[in-house]
């Protein structure tokens, strides 16, 4: 049985509170079930990623690891001219742009990282950085990582302390300027009460003979008697509509617009809660590429998971070919001739030794 609660079955009879309440059920309904649909394609998309997508951004990485360690040892080798070095070392940052960003160095990489990114880049780093979190940093700070992102998230969390202080005062200013008057609490609680009064009468297990119904609703008046006790309107409604769909409409339709407005308030506080959590379950990292993975048909399924698994496999065997090209000095030397290290040296280092956010 549909659990949505809604007011008369004549819309020409609606007020606009009426019409109002309407909306915000349904939309209050529509988002739980996006929601639980969110949460369900999220874990299934990872399930499918930890099994099948997981092991070879492992091995990707493993080789990737390797292949830096194999230029940093050909970085110090005297057989590459120092225009050749300016393009491994060049070489090394990009590859290291990774790990860093996903704070995956170990100490073999950190100590690599420390070698190739110069202060010059550090210093710049460094000036943005306290331009972006309003902090004092210099190139020397970014040798210890952990301290400069303690200081980041520091900073960071007094910018959401801030906005959320600010977000509170708007608030209170808004309720000090709204008159919710004791007499529509007042109606509140009698609502609750006669809604509570009728399940009890209804659904009492006392009343009951089969001992099979005289557990079930045992279990639905535990439910009943914690909504009640929490004053919780709407889940008290939501009962209403299931066990006395008949008296349900007669009971919604004595509601007057003073009341209404009072719901349809709680109503719109429940739709931004849900909201904000339907936002921060799409903002988790890797939930959009999760979604993808169990978007569409079985079949479109696993053609979109036989593409990533083949173009991972294709990442892999790319690597395998640079790190065997890595171990020739020669092969080395013919590959880093295709770079323009000019045109590189002029770009505006766009990764950092760390990440920003």
């Amino acid at each position: 049985m549909s659990d949505i609660i809604q007011i008369s079955d004549s819309v020409d009879t609606l007020s606009r509170e009426q019409v109002d309440f309407n909306k915000k059920i349904l939309l209050i309904e529509k988002r739980k079930k996006e929601i639980n649909t969110l949460k369900e394609r999220i874990e299934a998309g990872r399930r499918i990623a930890m099994e099948h997508i997981a092991p070879l951004e492992q091995k990707h990485m493993a080789l990737t690891k390797e292949y830096i360690r194999l230029l940093d040892q050909n970085y110090d080798l005297r057989f590459f001219k120092k225009k050749e070095k300016e393009k491994i070392a060049f070489l090394i940052r990009e590859e290291l742009s990774p790990f860093i960003s996903n704070g995956a160095l170990d100490d073999e990489l950190s100590t690599i990282e420390e070698k190739y990114f110069s202060s010059e880049s550090k210093e710049e780093a460094a000036e943005l950085l306290s331009e972006l979190f309003g902090f004092d940093l210099n190139g020397e700070d970014l040798s210890d990582l952990s301290k400069v992102r303690e200081k980041m998230d520091a900073a960071q969390a007094e910018r959401e302390q801030a906005a959320w202080q600010q977000r509170a005062n708007k608030s209170q200013k808004k309720v000090d300027k709204e008159d919710v008057s004791k007499t529509e609490l007042v109606n509140v609680s009698k609502t609750v009460k006669q809604i509570y009064t009728d399940l009890v009468k209804l659904l009492h297990p006392d009343r009951e003979q089969d001992e099979e119904k005289v557990a079930q609703k045992t279990e639905w008046m535990k439910d009943i008697t914690r909504a009640y006790q929490e004053n919780n309107f709407f889940a008290l409604l939501h009962f209403h509509q299931q066990f006395m769909a008949d008296k349900h409409h007669h009971l919604m339709d004595q509601m007057d617009d003073s009341q209404l407005k009072y719901y349809i308030k709680l109503l719109s506080d429940q739709l931004k809660s849900l909201n904000r959590e339907k936002k921060l379950l799409k903002d988790q990292p890797m939930a959009q590429a999760a979604c993808e993975l169990v978007k569409g048909s079985k079949r479109a399924q696993q053609n979109r998971l036989q593409r990533q698994i083949e173009d991972w496999e294709l990442e892999i065997e790319e690597q395998q070919v640079k790190n065997q090209e890595a171990t020739d000095k020669e092969r080395l030397r013919l590959y880093i001739r295709h770079i323009n290290v000019e045109f590189l040296m002029q770009q505006q280092l766009e990764e950092f030794p760390f990440p920003l956010f």
